[in-house]
């Protein structure tokens, strides 16, 4: 077999599972958000957490904690590009999106897939895996 044609053949399971690997990682808001959601997929297993600025007391001076379900554990599967969750605890959890554009990984609601195929934008508050970028000045 020529080097070039085994080289080739050596390589591929390696980019195969290099290119099923990138997307985990970390998923949180493309834009500066003051209430949203956290999700870092990790070897077929989730986290997914809630975060706000708003800060809630009660009757008696003690912060109130808005999210006290969150974050929520458990295990996910990849079906092409959705990625369905399934919580330890059994709880019902949406389906969301992977969405590649360019060199960024979206992760979307349901509802911001339906909007990205109508319009062919993408959401702007989409999470997308490793946060916002800044724009450099």
């Amino acid at each position: 077999m020529p080097m070039k044609i085994h080289a080739a053949v050596v390589m591929l399971p390696v980019w195969l599972l290099a290119g099923c690997a990138s997307y985990e990682g970390s998923y949180t808001p493309a834009c500066i958000a003051y209430a949203g959601d956290n999700i870092e997929l990790n070897g077929g297993r989730f986290v997914w957490d809630k975060f706000t600025d708003q800060v809630l007391v009660n009757d008696a001076g003690e912060v109130v904690d808005q999210f006290p379900e969150y974050p929520l554990r458990g295990r996910y599967r990849l079906d092409g590009e959705t990625l369905h969750f399934e919580s330890y605890t059994g709880e019902a959890l949406p389906d969301m999106h992977l969405r590649r554009e360019g060199p960024r990984t979206y992760l979307l609601t349901d509802k911001q897939m339906e909007s990205q195929q109508t319009t062919g934008e993408l959401a702007k508050c989409a999470l997308v895996q490793g946060g916002r970028q800044e724009t450099p000045l």
